[in-house]
């Protein structure tokens, strides 16, 4: 009896890599969208500590002198104190580019739970503290 050259997969064999497919599809789908997460609160958290600095670099660099800024307003009452706390917002684009910082006075009202959050477009509102200052100028 002669025997036939097989051509091709049986019907069987084939489902069973499908179903092999399917079972690591199933176990690396929800590890990638942990990891992507991940990865995108790190950068929120990035982009949170690096608009603070670029806050606090921006009230070392005001002139006290001027005191009708918007800038001094926003960080020092009438007695030339500064606030235990201002807000800092800028745009971060998706290469770290800071751009559109500004300077607020802190207002619990307003800022209470937008602080130290990212928004959907690139927006950073950053809460800077005494402590964060003295940090950085070591006062």
């Amino acid at each position: 009896m002669l025997k036939r050259a097989r051509k091709g997969f049986t019907l069987t064999e084939l489902l069973i890599v499908v179903a092999i497919i399917a079972v690591l599809t199933a176990i690396a789908v929800p590890i990638l969208v942990t990891t992507l997460g991940s990865a995108e609160d790190a950068r929120d958290e990035a982009n949170i500590r690096a608009v603070r600095s670029a806050g606090v670099a921006r009230i070392i660099d005001i002139d006290k002198s001027d005191k009708t800024s918007e800038d001094y307003k926003a960080v020092y009452d009438d007695k030339g104190n500064m606030y235990q706390y201002v807000i800092v917002t800028a745009t971060v684009d998706d290469q770290g580019t800071i751009s559109e910082l500004k300077l607020e006075k802190y207002v619990e009202e307003t800022y209470k739970d937008t602080a130290n959050t990212v928004d959907g477009n690139g927006k950073v509102t950053a809460l800077i503290t005494v402590l964060d200052w003295n940090a950085a100028t070591g006062g």
